[in-house]
């Protein structure tokens, strides 16, 4: 052990001197970065102190996004529980800084990563504000196929924009190597984002139609056409303070040409208490009342009463007896219809058939079912049948 000093400093035996300056100068520079906020314990308590802020969410009363509102950008989690032991959960798109870009003003600093975080409570981390890049169209409604902007609030850096770009193989994402989402303080068409009816094949229909909050919509890249995406739990990405989903944009198909969990997203915003929204945006449309067939008729009915693409009205039981003795006169009236232009016709006088041959009074007549003690008046003009059974047999 001679190459080990085995003596403190006090002893002053060995290479004392130089033992006392080196704790001396660590000392500073612990002082020195302390007062400069540059600790790594200081830097990840900053982080979660700025970012980790709660925020309120926008109130839609109409159920519909608009320009300006504040929002979160959700992700389902995977709906089979059982991937691996370790099924994706619920996350939110959120920015996610490093130590060494905090320290400018308290305001995120381009270039910045976009994570999808599983802290989904609202908060200055993970909330976005919708933006058209024209002040006028503030409180406008957001609609199908418009574009628009994703910048994070003004508290962080409201200059910080969520953009994309194509893939190379210098600029591409950290673990799926797709294309790269990032925020960026350049507004530019690599910022503009367009929301996409979930269903293709309804989507042509939806166009330019208002947005609903709260339900499952996807979100295009404009330049590249590619969807915002999240990858899955095997690319998890270490942050700070938790382990996230990593955000790329690209577009993920199923055997039936229809994106898959990954690309659907949730703009969600916070619903008024004690208001109930329309049936159309309500993020849990309530259950199809189907009556009875017997007891309606397909009709036109009040819309806040009933979803929609459900209509119905109820009859009552005077109502129903009436349309059946309806439809039985119709039908009386038919036959006799069809019995009077077989009366006049006479290719079928020569046509009988004997309901009994032995009884020769209940003899139907030639031209209808009516036996001849039944009405004596319709058999005078009746024609008399000119031919015997067994010769009505050979016929």
């Amino acid at each position: 052990m001679w190459h080990k000093n085995v003596y403190t400093p006090p002893v002053r035996l060995g290479n004392w001197y130089e033992d006392v300056v080196l704790e001396e100068e660590t000392i500073k520079d612990f002082l020195h970065k302390k007062s400069q906020n540059e600790l790594l314990m200081q830097k990840t308590a900053f982080v979660k102190e700025k970012l980790l802020q709660p925020v309120e969410l926008s109130v839609v009363s109409d159920g519909y996004v608009r320009f300006g509102n504040t929002v979160q950008i959700k992700n389902l989690g995977d709906p089979s529980r059982i991937y691996f032991g370790k099924p994706r959960a619920d996350c939110v798109l959120s920015a996610n800084c490093d130590t060494d870009l905090v320290f400018n003003g308290g305001l995120l600093v381009p270039p910045c990563k976009v994570t999808g975080s599983r802290q989904t409570s609202p908060c200055l981390q993970n909330s976005f504000i919708i933006t058209s890049g024209n002040e006028s169209d503030d409180g406008q409604m957001l609609h199908y196929n418009q574009t628009f902007y994703l910048r994070i609030p003004d508290q962080i850096g409201g200059h910080l924009y969520l953009q994309s770009d194509r893939f190379d193989f210098s600029k591409c994402s950290q673990r799926a190597r797709h294309q790269q989402v990032f925020l960026s303080d350049q507004t530019m068409y690599l910022a503009k984002w367009r929301v996409l009816y979930f269903n293709q094949l309804l989507r042509l229909e939806h166009d330019y139609h208002p947005v609903c909050a709260n339900k499952i919509v996807i979100i295009n890249h404009v330049y590249t056409n590619q969807n915002l995406n999240v990858e899955d739990t095997s690319r998890l990405l270490s942050t700070e303070y938790n382990a996230d989903y990593e955000i790329t944009a690209h577009t993920l198909l199923d055997e039936h040409k229809a994106e898959k969990e990954q690309n659907l997203w949730l703009i969600t915003t916070r619903e008024p208490e004690g208001i109930a929204l329309p049936p159309r945006c309500l993020k849990t449309p309530p259950s199809p009342v189907v009556p009875c067939i017997e007891e309606t008729i397909p009709a036109v009915k009040e819309a806040e009463t009933k979803p929609a693409g459900i209509c119905s009205l109820t009859i009552s039981e005077e109502e129903r007896q009436g349309m059946v003795h309806d439809l039985q006169n119709e039908e009386s009236r038919l036959h006799s219809q069809y019995i009077d232009e077989h009366t006049k016709d006479p290719r079928y006088r020569k046509k009988v058939e004997f309901a009994d041959p032995n009884n020769k009074e209940d003899l139907p007549c030639s031209n209808c079912n009516i036996s001849n003690n039944s009405s004596n008046n319709h058999n005078k003009d009746a024609v008399a049948p000119t031919t015997t059974p067994a010769e009505a047999s050979k016929m």
